[in-house]
C-alpha cells in the first residue's frame, strides 16, 4: 500500500510516515487502516496531508495511475529500493510508458548524483 505523506512532518498514524511516498507492508497498511479509522485527527489527515488509494490497499504500484499521478508520485520518492519497484513494474506493462520510465530515471539519479547545491556537509 503506497501512502503520500505531502505534509513536511514525519506523521505517527499507525506507522511512521515519512514526507513524501511511504510502501506499507501488510502489517504497517493494516495498523494505518486502523488509526485512520479509529482517530478523527487521523481521519483530517487523510486528503489534507495524507493520500492513498483506498480501493488499491493491497496495491503497491503506480501502474494503475495516469501518467501525470505517477510521476508527481515519483518524484516525492526517496527511497531508491521503491523506486526500483515501480520501473520494474512500469517496464513490466505490456506498453510501458517512457514518460513515466524517464520520470524514474531522472529521480533515481537526482538522488544518487544530488545538486551541488542541495548537499549538506555535516561538521563533526
Amino acid at each position: 500500500m503506497l501512502v503520500h505523506n505531502k505534509g513536511n512532518y514525519i506523521r505517527h498514524v499507525g506507522t511512521r510516515l515519512i514526507p513524501g511516498v511511504n510502501s506499507l507492508d501488510a502489517s504497517s497498511a493494516t495498523l494505518f487502516l486502523e488509526a485512520v479509522a479509529n482517530n478523527p485527527l487521523n481521519k483530517a489527515l487523510v486528503g489534507k496531508e495524507l493520500f492513498y488509494d483506498e480501493q488499491k490497499e493491497t496495491s503497491a504500484g503506480i501502474t494503475d495511475m495516469k501518467a501525470e499521478e505517477a510521476i508527481e508520485l515519483i518524484n516525492d520518492t526517496f527511497d531508491i529500493d521503491l523506486l526500483n519497484t515501480f520501473q520494474d513494474e512500469e517496464e513490466a506493462l505490456d506498453k510501458p510508458r517512457k514518460t513515466v520510465l524517464k520520470a524514474i530515471e531522472a529521480r533515481i539519479d537526482s538522488i544518487v548524483n544530488p545538486d551541488e547545491d542541495s548537499i549538506v556537509e555535516l561538521d563533526n
